[in-house]
């Protein structure tokens, strides 16, 4: 049988399948870190948290080949890069544009304690929420 000589890799499971022009066919889904229809191949690019991506001591979850940052209290951001602002208990983010404010495909800018959207054509408004 073709799976007894050829074999899948790194989570897939090898299906006899007299359909495929090689006998068989690979199923499942790779392990982190690896790629290709028989998971052969190295995804360096997925090794998410081995390259320890999160900032400030977050701490990262890997979630298949992605990962995500959860962040300590009083830090925001994929990587937990932004530091909030507590005031009363109440945090606010230090980065003003890390909420996406600008609507329509407008560009955030940071300006002092706040920040400016520079909005593209036939947009206008302090969110470029408006159309010309």
């Amino acid at each position: 049988d073709a799976c007894y000589t050829t074999r899948c890799y790194n989570g897939l499971t090898c299906v006899v399948d007299p359909n495929e022009s090689n006998g068989y066919r690979c199923e499942g889904e790779c392990n982190p870190g690896f790629l290709g229809s028989d998971c052969r191949s190295r995804n360096d690019f997925a090794q998410g948290c081995t390259r320890k991506p999160c900032q400030n001591s977050g701490w990262c979850v890997q979630t298949g080949i992605n990962h995500v940052c959860r962040c300590r209290l009083g830090y925001s951001g994929d990587e937990c890069q932004y530091r909030k602002k507590c005031n009363a208990g109440v945090c606010v983010d230090d980065d003003a544009c890390s909420s996406d404010p600008c609507l329509n495909g407008g560009t955030c800018t940071l300006s002092e304690n706040s920040f400016n959207c520079e909005c593209p054509e036939n947009f206008e408004g302090e969110h470029c929420e408006t159309e010309c």
